[in-house]
């Protein structure tokens, strides 16, 4: 009898503990919920916004798309009537894919003569690879001091971005050396001095 007592004292000792144990333990935090933008083209209206948190979550949108923003680009840069902030946002969208928007390029480079996306182009165009070099040196010789700065300037970025022979770059910058604008002028000296120092 005595013994049942102590087996029965025990067996509702270790059920308290556990049940102390078990409403101790704190429960898992509920499953973190993945908000996925509405539709692929999303990006197009947030790439060049005010608002950073839109511009980093429509970049990592772009980012994950790769090559399939390239159809919303081409379109886009070939809408007349689209606006500028979404031409901006294509141009933008081909700078965040760099060579893989190369399909891009002539449309890019058409962008150049329009001031109102002058440098977004040319930026656009200073990370698209080797294929923007010739559009770039022709923009170089444009009679808009604009464009023919904003051209130089991306060619001496794109010289060490796709590793471009500075045969090529050198007399470009040389023959800038000597223009008409102080502005076309100062890029041309910076980027020679730059790549004389490397």
């Amino acid at each position: 009898m005595r013994i049942a007592a102590l087996v029965t004292l025990l067996l509702v000792a270790c059920g308290a503990a556990a049940y102390v144990y078990i409403e101790r333990t704190p429960a898992p935090p509920p499953p973190v919920e993945v908000v996925q933008p509405a539709n692929e083209d999303a990006w197009l209206d947030h790439l060049y916004h005010a608002n950073p948190a839109d511009v980093a979550a429509a970049t990592s949108q772009v980012q994950q798309l790769g090559a399939r923003a390239l159809p919303l680009i081409h379109k886009t840069l070939q809408d007349p009537t689209a606006s500028s902030e979404h031409v901006k946002a294509a141009l933008k969208a081909c700078g965040i894919l760099g060579p893989a928007a190369a399909p891009a390029i002539d449309e890019v480079a058409e962008q150049l003569p329009d001031p109102t996306v002058t440098a977004e182009a040319a930026v656009a165009l200073s990370f698209m690879g080797r294929g923007a070099f010739d559009p770039l040196r022709e923009a170089a010789a444009s009679d808009d001091s604009i464009v023919r700065r904003e051209a130089l300037r991306s060619i001496g970025k794109l010289k060490e971005r796709a590793k471009l022979d500075p045969a090529a770059v050198v007399p470009l910058l040389i023959k800038s050396v000597t223009d008409a604008d102080s502005g076309v002028r100062a890029v041309a000296v910076n980027y020679l001095g730059i790549i004389h120092g490397g």
